[in-house]
């Protein structure tokens, strides 16, 4: 599943949210988007049935050159406990930015896990 397929299973807010760089088939799939839809965006993506696999919160530098900050990462498989995990750690980004409204890179899982297919 390529990074288009798994946006197109999310709410429309969301997919025009995100920032969209390749499309490429990748091992795990990845979107940044605004921190204002962040939260929604891992519970769907949970809803839907993938594990959110880390967090990574990004802000402008002075240069062209961004700031990027591990969030979360987690290395298990059951979506429930990885959305807990992401919530807890998406509340700490403008917090740690110093930075209103920061942008999110959310990083899931390539595959949904089979219960929720």
């Amino acid at each position: 599943m390529n990074r288009s397929q798994a946006l197109k299973l999310l709410p429309d807010a969301i997919q025009e949210a995100a920032i969209r760089e390749t499309d490429q088939p990748i091992e795990n799939a990845e979107s940044m988007g605004p921190f204002s839809v962040a939260a929604n965006a891992i519970d769907e993506l949970v809803n839907v049935g993938f594990v959110i696999l880390g967090l990574d919160v990004r802000s402008p530098a002075r240069d062209p050159q961004w700031t990027e900050i591990a969030l979360s990462s987690y290395n298990g498989s059951d979506p429930e406990t990885s959305r807990i995990e992401a919530h807890m750690k998406l509340s700490r980004a403008e917090e740690l930015t110093q930075t209103v409204s920061p942008l999110i890179l959310i990083t899931w899982s390539k595959e949904r896990s089979g219960a929720e297919r």
